[in-house]
């Protein structure tokens, strides 16, 4: 399975100080969760041993539409332990709508009644079938719906490095709280918050929107005054632009912050889907195997082994040779299947050294960063992008590059969303200059280095403009490849389809964008 999402949680029970209260809670909510848009849901408080079986799904009406496709939703369910320590892993599988594909969440319940502690993993994923490739469709990635009936429990307390997480934003008013929230940035054992700088009611709802989207994934915080905006921007040295959005990674120093400008929060961008789209991938990272599932099989596996040891003992003690042949069999096939599963585990582990380890030799060779002020960006207006195209080229130091063709482009498209496509040039100047102190070199696949370090959706693919021999220009006399793009939605109308064209060279290394306006090339 391809692994898209992953939150873990540690949860109790405000009226069960023990783990059977949270536990059972939990199931609760996996149960409704199953139930709200299926029938021939099993009870799961009585699913002791493995099984698994087929759901029907209702009809929600017109109001719900479904993004799955027709087709058998399989439930299956695997529990694994002892009685003082056990995990179950439940999987709701759906065909996905139009290709040849299943979209699977996984929620893991696993508690420990020695210590009281109930953990829940929620993983969504794809499994692709018949050898077939291809990327699954955004509008398919999105949070469970299981985990907002978990977080928004008010009788759970549900944390995630070890600060509550309930799907509602934080709001910070005043610059002594400013402060505090600065002091709690700085520490690298978090997750990432999206500070949110709105400048009116209006915009409230998108900010909603992305603390419950988010539980698990990024922590939202409304800076509600800009005398907090200004604390907190200076604390940090991040301009969190007012209007706007500032996503800020563990690890202040280290990383490149994604900026969302003017026009992220209106009710018609797209902010929640790039945030979710770019800590997602990384949530399958950094939370790894399911910890909680593999200590509690292992504990299963080790009683079973103890279990099969007596039963060797006991037919020695008994001279019955074919009764130890039996259990000394029993215990050579559950030997083999364990270090089947640790053999996969240790290639997935090589494969992310061997990233690992590329991404470190090119941190080193990697020159020294000169900051790079952007606050002060011409405005993007129907008819005249020159001010912001020069302010572009000079502060990026040349590293983002416009043709001739560019500017005109823009004064001729009519793009309806001027500060949305002011936001990702000042974007794409950002990484431009990321890319030069690269020298040129990404060992990511371009795209997911676009989306995971500046929120930017790009394609590297156009087969329409490939088709039409408009797919290179020529500048500076060198001849480039101008089909990689800048993607400001997908919209039904053809006027809020923005788009920002451009090259990529490595000597020197810059961007050279050819096209500023509509998908229309």
């Amino acid at each position: 399975m391809q692994v898209q999402y992953v939150v873990d949680f540690v949860v109790r029970s405000t009226a069960d100080p023990t783990s059977a209260g949270a536990h059972a809670a939990l199931l609760r909510h996996v149960q409704e969760w199953l139930e709200f848009a299926h029938d021939g849901v099993p009870d799961l408080t009585a699913l002791t041993a493995d099984g698994a079986c087929v759901l029907e799904r209702r009809d929600l009406g017109a109001g719900m539409p479904s993004l799955s496709g027709p087709g058998p939703r399989q439930l299956s369910w695997h529990r694994v332990g002892t009685a003082t320590a056990s995990a179950q892993r439940i999987d709701l599988r759906v065909p996905v709508h139009g290709v040849p594909a299943t979209h699977v969440t996984g929620v893991t319940l696993a508690f420990d009644h020695a210590t009281d502690v109930v953990t829940v993993r929620v993983v969504t994923g794809r499994e692709a079938h018949g050898g077939w490739i291809a990327p699954t469709p955004q509008s398919f990635l999105r949070r469970p719906a299981v985990v907002r009936r978990i977080v928004e429990d008010r009788d759970l307390v549900v944390t995630a490095y070890g600060r509550r997480v309930d799907g509602r934003r934080d709001d910070i008013t005043t610059p002594a709280a400013g402060a505090v929230l600065v002091d709690a940035l700085r520490r690298v054992d978090r997750l990432p918050v999206l500070l949110v700088a709105p400048t009116h009611r209006s915009q409230l709802d998108v900010v909603d929107a992305a603390a419950a989207e988010l539980p698990g994934l990024a922590n939202v915080v409304r800076l509600s005054s800009k005398a907090a905006i200004a604390s907190v921007s200076r604390g940090i040295d991040l301009e969190v632009p007012l209007g706007g959005a500032r996503l800020v990674w563990p690890h202040l120093e280290a990383l490149s912050h994604p900026r969302y400008d003017d026009g992220c929060l209106d009710p018609d961008s797209d902010l929640v889907a790039d945030v979710l789209s770019t800590t997602a991938p990384l949530s399958v990272v950094s939370r790894g195997i399911d910890v909680p599932f593999r200590t509690a099989e292992r504990a299963g596996r080790a009683l079973a082994a103890l279990a099969r040891q007596q039963e060797v003992e006991a037919a020695v003690a008994r001279g019955d040779e074919h009764a130890e042949v039996a259990a000394l069999r029993r215990q050579l096939g559950e030997a083999r299947a364990e270090i089947d599963q640790w053999v996969e585990e240790a290639h997935r582990l090589e494969d992310d050294v061997s990233s690992l380890t590329i991404a470190l030799g090119q941190v080193g060779r990697r020159p020294a960063p000169v900051p790079v002020d952007w606050h002060d960006a011409p405005a993007l207006t129907p008819d005249d992008a020159e001010p912001l195209l020069e302010f572009l080229e000079q502060r990026s130091r040349g590293h983002l590059r416009f043709t001739a063709t560019a500017a005109r482009t823009w004064r001729k498209s009519g793009y309806l969303h001027p500060a949305q496509m002011r936001s990702a040039l000042l974007t794409l100047g950002q990484a431009s200059v990321e890319f030069a102190e690269q020298q040129g070199t990404i060992t990511a696949r371009l795209t997911d280095w676009f989306r995971d370090g500046f929120g930017l959706d790009v394609a590297t693919t156009d087969l329409a403009l490939t088709q039409s021999g408009r797919a290179s220009f020529e500048f500076e006399g060198a001849r480039l490849n101008g089909v990689p793009h800048v993607k400001l939605g997908d919209a039904k109308r053809w006027s809020e389809c923005g788009r920002i064209y451009f090259a990529y060279q490595s000597d020197p290394a810059r961007f050279v964008v050819h096209h500023v306006g509509l998908h229309d090339l």
